[in-house]
């Protein structure tokens, strides 16, 4: 019988949040938060951080991103693109979010937005 490989995720804790839906200008555009308080508190993760591969550049640079962090965590339902990931200070938006329900593990693909103050 085969042992199940168990994950470690010992490289830290993430923050993943959401925009507040009162990030608007007085031109009706969408603006970035400049502080955490802009921003609406998810969930923590704790995550591994993963080597990035070169189709993984190529996968986000076809979506017009460019591909900073690549990192894996617990498999957890509710995380999607439009969620992002605080750490540090910096704000970085999901390109992707990868399940990998076998090993019960989920593979988030970041880009490195603009530093907050916290």
């Amino acid at each position: 019988m085969l042992k199940k490989k168990i994950s470690s995720y010992n490289d830290g804790v993430v923050g993943v949040y959401s925009e507040k839906s009162t990030l608007i200008n007085n031109f009706r555009a969408k603006t970035n938060g400049k502080t955490i308080d802009d921003y609406e508190f998810i969930t923590d993760l704790c995550f591994s951080e993963q080597s990035k591969r070169q189709e993984d550049f190529l996968f986000a640079e076809a979506m017009g991103k460019k591909l900073t962090w690549k990192i894996k965590t617990p498999l957890v339902d509710g995380i999607e693109t439009h969620h992002k990931i605080i750490f540090e200070s910096y704000v970085y938006d999901i390109i992707n979010v990868d399940p990998d329900k076998l090993n019960k593990d989920l593979y988030i693909y970041l880009e490195r937005g603009q530093r907050i103050e916290e």
